[in-house]
């Protein structure tokens, strides 16, 4: 099973802060938070994953709707040319500040260390 969060969170750490967890007191954004949704085996061989379906959820955070719009769309560059697939997106605006969820796929080839396309 491997811990995919690091991976993304450098990918991520050039567009804003990058945390795994929202904290509601002081706070400075633009802000991405991850969250690993799901991680479980695809492949199995000699009772060793070999391919992993893991899914996580970023939770971009900003001052502004035009520039959480504009950092979720550097987001989604950024995984989707880290080789994730986009499953989920979702503006929430009831909030405090806006907020965009959005949720990434990938299968990870464990011995590899890397992400299968």
């Amino acid at each position: 099973m491997v811990d995919i969060k690091p991976f993304i969170a450098d990918k991520l750490k050039a567009l804003a802060d990058v945390e795994l967890s929202f904290f509601r007191g002081n706070r400075r954004l633009p802000l991405i938070c991850i969250t690993e949704t799901a991680n479980s085996s695809e492949i199995v061989i000699n009772g060793q994953d070999r391919v992993s379906r893991i899914t996580v959820q970023l939770d971009v955070y900003a001052q502004s709707a035009a520039e959480l719009e504009e950092l979720a769309h550097s987001v989604n560059e950024k995984m989707l040319g880290a080789g994730l697939c986009r499953s989920f997106c979702e503006t929430i605006y009831d909030e405090s500040i806006p907020r965009k969820c959005m949720r990434f796929i990938c299968r990870v080839d464990e011995v590899e260390k890397r992400i299968l396309k």
